[in-house]
């Protein structure tokens, strides 16, 4: 939601008009409304609105059904791209792209498939490719990290734009008075604070991030959580953390803060923040942290690895090596100047190379030639 969020401010309301097609009446859809953009509603059939995770794990009869949903949807999409004179399709997602894009194909509509995550399936990720006309990766590495024969093939169909910050955003955060969060939560002035942000789910790897909290217990160190369990996997995930925390005995260094509506408070509050993350898009969390001035540790994965420069700005740590964590930590521990001094070039990586304008301009640029 936070790509479209910039994309909808900050594009050229001039010259280009923005159309929402979403699938319910949802908190999404609210929020669109609020904005002033016109967001319409396309309610799927039976399967097609499940959780794509759940479409693909059906039966071979549940995706014969599936199929059947796909094309009677893309009917009724076709008639709503005829109807509203529908000159691009953005899709933010495979999904989204094999949902409609028949219709869009149909309607002669030029698509651009955003691709924010992992590709994952041979087969949906290489039809995604031939029904788009430009397909944009958030960087270089995450373009070529997979199916090198459709690098090829596609080249010229492929474009890099990076994720950009609302630096007026941040800034405003890095100035607020964080009195009244210090006295909520009690953060101790004479400890390193090191934080974890996200979704506590298997692939964000808090658990090699807790096997990386024993290798410091001697220090004045303690690990906040800001995240929460979503989904049911997530739960037992959850109940897995808790127990290697009693395994390890670090109930005194690991505090869950839970979801918080002012995350990036907190973090200003923070000295070192983690991404221990197994794959990613980008590492959005990373780059905010980065832009609060705060030294970061994140794993070679996503789009970050352009972005942090080994010991310059941050470090990167190969995925799933707890050593690797710990030995980062406990450098950024005892090199308290260091620390200061990654954090300021961290922040001035953003400033120089992330503002959301100049990616949101790249982007209209994009649609113009199209």
């Amino acid at each position: 939601m936070k790509t479209l969020d910039y994309i909808l401010r900050f594009s050229d309301k001039e010259r280009i008009q923005y159309q929402i097609l979403t699938t319910k009446e949802n908190a999404f859809k609210k929020r669109i409304d609020s904005m002033g953009i016109k967001c319409d509603v396309l309610n799927p059939e039976g399967s097609l609105a499940s959780h794509g995770g759940q479409i693909l794990s059906t039966s071979s009869i549940g995706m014969v059904k599936t199929i059947i949903a796909i094309i009677k949807y893309n009917v009724l999409v076709y008639k709503y791209f005829k109807r509203n004179k529908i000159d691009l399709l953005y899709c933010n997602s495979v999904r989204s792209i094999l949902t409609v894009g028949l219709a869009a194909k149909l309607s002669g509509i030029k698509i651009v498939l955003y691709v924010k995550g992992e590709l994952a399936n041979p087969l949906l990720d290489f039809a995604s490719f031939i029904l788009a006309n430009k397909i944009i990766f958030f960087s270089k590495s995450n373009s070529e990290d997979k199916y090198w024969f459709l690098q090829k093939i596609y080249k010229l169909k492929i474009e890099i734009i990076e994720i950009g910050l609302d630096l007026t955003e941040i800034n405003s955060i890095l100035i607020q008075d964080k009195g009244l969060l210090n006295k909520e939560y009690q953060f101790p002035k004479d400890i390193i604070k090191i934080c974890f942000c996200g979704r506590l789910s298997r692939a964000k790897g808090l658990d090699i991030l807790i096997g990386a909290m024993r290798e410091i217990k001697k220090y004045d160190a303690k690990l906040y959580v800001l995240g929460e369990a979503i989904i049911d996997d997530d739960k037992q995930y959850k109940d897995y953390i808790l127990n290697l925390i009693n395994e390890y005995d670090l109930r005194d260094q690991v505090i869950f803060l839970g979801w918080r509506v002012d995350h990036h408070e907190i973090i200003c509050l923070m000295d070192i923040i983690v991404n221990p993350s197994f794959s990613e898009g980008f590492g959005r969390n990373i780059l905010e942290s980065m832009a609060l001035k705060k030294a970061t540790i994140a794993t070679k994965t996503g789009g970050l690895r352009d972005t942090i420069l080994n010991g310059e700005n941050g470090f990167l740590v190969p995925i799933k090596n707890e050593e690797a964590i710990a030995e980062k930590l406990k450098f950024l521990i005892q090199n308290s100047e260091v620390r200061e001094h990654i954090a300021e070039n961290a922040r001035k990586t953003v400033v120089e190379n992330y503002r959301i304008e100049d990616k949101i301009n790249k982007l209209n640029e994009l649609f113009y030639r199209l």
